[in-house]
Parts: C-alpha cells; structure tokens; sequence
C-alpha cells in the first residue's frame, strides 16, 4: 500500500501544477443520503449529464442522475482505461517499485523497468474493469464518488475514508460496497498468475486486497479535499500558470461549501 499511496500523493502534487492529468483511478463510493444540495466534484468533471456517465465524481451543484446505465458503467471504466492519468500512475508506480527494489525476481535494468510496467498496467486496468464496470453492473451498483463538499474537514475525511465500505445502489440506496471489496479481491487473485514467485499465494491475495482497499479510501480522501487544494493552488500560483491551466481545463472553480 505504500507503493501506491506515494504514487497518489506524486500523481496530486503534479496535477497542481497543470492538472492535465486530472482523472484518478477507480474508486467505487457513494454520496451521502439524498439531498438535493449537490456534492462538489474532482477536478475535470463537466457539467453535461452525458460526460457525467464518463467519470468517477460529479459535477457541483448537479444532482447525480440515477441509475447509472450498464452502458454508462462502461463508458465510465472505457474513460479510466485511456485516461492519460492511467498511464502516468503506471509509469510512476513501476518507477517506484524498480526504484525500491520491489519485485525483486524481475530484475533490474530496463527489462526489469518493463516487467514492473506490465505488472502494475495489469493491476491497474483489471481492478478498474472489475470495480467500475463488472461488478458495479452485476449488483447494481454505482461506481462513481460523491464528494460531500461540506461540514468540517474530520467529517469530511471520515465520510471520504469509509466510502470503500458503503455505496449507493441502482435503486438510490445505500448498500455495502461489494463491488470495492469482491473487484480487489478478483483482480489481485489474477495477479498470481504473473507475479513473481513469492507475491503469489493466499496470504499474499489476502494482503494484497487489503493494501488495495486501503490504497483506494486513501484516493478517496484525496479526491475529497481536490476542490479546496485546486482552490488554494488558484490563490497563490502565478498568473501565467492560472492561464495555462485554464486552457487545459476550462471548467470552472467549484463554489466552496465551506464558511
């Protein structure tokens, strides 16, 4: 879980400096029971309910449309797969991995680098088809995060770190995340099948899908609190980087909740 929590917090403090890489990895959670005061959304996200289906939060001040179509749940794992975030995360978690020596067996060198590529491009993509679209469509449930956007910063963090555990289903209720819990769970049950010798096994599946679980709420918390730290990047960054950012991304600074 260290591996991919560093990854996390690199992946963000790039983002802050241009966020063309603005889409992060599948988290499969929830908003909170249905108001009508709209969640606030990760960077990215427009505000057209056919480019809502295609990401992982939704916009401000939007009321989420529900359910999210089976169609919609693919189109959803389809955006992650050619996000250019996707690729960069990988990069970056194979970078880490040859860097700390972990996989060891793969050995070093730039045969070694692509191994660890293919492996953590492997991870990626297998947790993302079964978390966001596979399992999501078979239980009925709705993959996207709900950024809360409001309250205090602790209840904002414990609401974001227990998403991997509730979610709301087709039906606009709340449910156990099954589709967090049952995709990690399959997806590093594949790994065994090209992990290196001593990461395989049962315990080593077992540990895996905690670390993974662990990995994802840590996502989810980041995710959370984006619209404050692009709002604080906004404040204090120098105006010829504003305006390359704004032409990356046009979409307009989300309103803070906050007093």
């Amino acid at each position: 879980m260290k591996r991919h929590c560093i990854t996390a917090l690199f992946v963000l403090s790039m983002a802050m400096a241009g966020r063309a890489l603005a889409q992060q990895s599948p988290a499969n959670t929830q908003p909170p029971a249905p108001e009508k005061s709209a969640p606030a959304e990760l960077p990215d996200a427009p505000s057209s309910s056919v480019a809502e289906s295609q990401k992982l939060t939704v916009p401000p001040n939007v009321e989420p449309e529900f359910p999210l179509t089976r169609h919609g749940k693919l189109e959803l794992w389809i955006h992650h797969t050619y996000s250019p975030f996707t690729l960069f995360s990988v990069v970056v978690d194979a970078g880490f991995a040859q860097a700390t020596g972990e996989w060891a067996q793969y050995g070093g060198g730039i045969g070694g680098y692509g191994q660890r590529l293919a492996a953590a491009l492997g991870d990626t993509e297998a947790a993302g088809f079964f978390q966001v679209f596979l399992f999501p469509s078979l239980l009925h449930q709705d993959p996207r995060y709900f950024v809360l956007g409001r309250g205090s910063k602790k209840s904002r963090a414990l609401y974001a770190a227990t998403r991997i555990l509730e979610t709301r289903s087709d039906n606009d209720g709340n449910t156990f995340n099954s589709s967090e819990v049952l995709g990690r769970l399959v997806a590093r049950s594949l790994e065994n099948s090209y992990y290196p010798s001593d990461e395989r096994g049962f315990r080593a599946t077992l540990t895996g899908t905690v670390e993974g679980i662990g990995a994802d709420g840590a996502a989810d918390i980041l995710r959370e609190f984006w619209p404050d730290l692009r709002r604080l990047f906004a404040k204090h960054a120098p105006e010829k980087i504003i305006k390359i950012e704004q032409k990356v991304d046009p979409t307009p600074l989300p309103p803070s909740d906050q007093p």
